[in-house]
Parts: C-alpha cells; sequence; structure tokens
C-alpha cells in the first residue's frame, strides 16, 4: 500500500473518532504538522466550506504572539502557569494514568510530557516513524468507517447540544 493510500485509509478510519471528539481530530491534525491530503477529501459532500470561520482565528493568533513575547522574561525567572481543557477521551485517559499512578496530577502529567514532546523535536526521523505508526494503526483499525456526510450530520447534532460542563481537578492544599 503506497503512502497515500494509507493515509488515506487511516483518514477514513480516524471519522467516526473524530465525529465522537472533534476537538481530538483538530489536535490531531495540527500536531501532525501537516496538512491532510486533499484527494483524501475528494468526496462531493466534502467539498464546500460550510462557510467556517478561518481556525486558528488570525486575531487570536496574533493575540498569543504577542502574549508569549511580552511574558517571556518573566516566564524565563518563574515559570509558566496556564489553564488547558482536555476533550473527554484525553482526559480520561489522563485520569487512568493518574489512577495507575504514573502521574500524581495533570500539572505532573504535562511538565513531563511536554518535556518529552521537547526531547522529540529535534529527532524528525523518530517524530516521522511516530505520524507512520499512528498512521498505520489508524488504517488496520478493524472499526468501519464512515462518510464524510455521515461525520457532517453527527458534528452538526454535537454543534446543536449544549457542551456539559468539564471537570476541574484541585490541587490538594499544603498549607
Amino acid at each position: 500500500m503506497t503512502d497515500f493510500r494509507l493515509a488515506c485509509t487511516a483518514f477514513k478510519n480516524m471519522l467516526p473518532a473524530a465525529a465522537r471528539d472533534p476537538l481530538w481530530a483538530f489536535i490531531s491534525i495540527l500536531h501532525c504538522h501537516r496538512p491532510v491530503p486533499r484527494p483524501c477529501l475528494k468526496d462531493q459532500s466534502m467539498t464546500d466550506a460550510d462557510d467556517a470561520p478561518e481556525w486558528p482565528d488570525p486575531a487570536d493568533e496574533a493575540h498569543a504572539v504577542e502574549q508569549a513575547r511580552r511574558i517571556r522574561d518573566q516566564a524565563a525567572k518563574g515559570g509558566l502557569r496556564f489553564d488547558a481543557y482536555l476533550p473527554p477521551s484525553l482526559a480520561l485517559w489522563l485520569l487512568d494514568r493518574i489512577e495507575q499512578r504514573q502521574f500524581l496530577d495533570p500539572s505532573e502529567a504535562v511538565f513531563v510530557i511536554l518535556g518529552e514532546h521537547e526531547e522529540l523535536e529535534s529527532h524528525a526521523d523518530l517524530r516521522r516513524e511516530l505520524l507512520k505508526r499512528s498512521i498505520q494503526a489508524a488504517a488496520d483499525d478493524p472499526r468501519p468507517g464512515i462518510s464524510g456526510e455521515e461525520l457532517k450530520a453527527e458534528l452538526r447534532e454535537k454543534r446543536k447540544a449544549p457542551l456539559p460542563e468539564p471537570a476541574t481537578w484541585e490541587k490538594r492544599s499544603r498549607r
């Protein structure tokens, strides 16, 4: 199977997961730093843009860059504290790891995982291998794929429903 066909097969197999957890899908696509091959989307139901706004919003992106520059000196001295939202599947994955005592809390997980990501940054060969294995795993997924039209219908339904309130992790007070 060629790399292109493998990528298309993996993409089609990922559609059900994307319907269940759209934020995971966006993050996964952004994480690989590569655009989705356009021929994979050659489905009449996927050709219209549905008037979707540009993502990320250019104003949000400009604000993020400006803020990063503004707080750089303080972060170099004292570190960085921030809030993070995890979609349900990733939240459950993290809570499982905490229950298994791999991490003490979400903050430790972010610290360790971002450190590992930083170490991988200079190893393009390992990142490519990881991406290839992820694509292969998605292509080998035995679950049936869904069409682009079915995915769009499921995403429309999800947009209509109100989002449940996310759980909030509270650190144990040590005082």
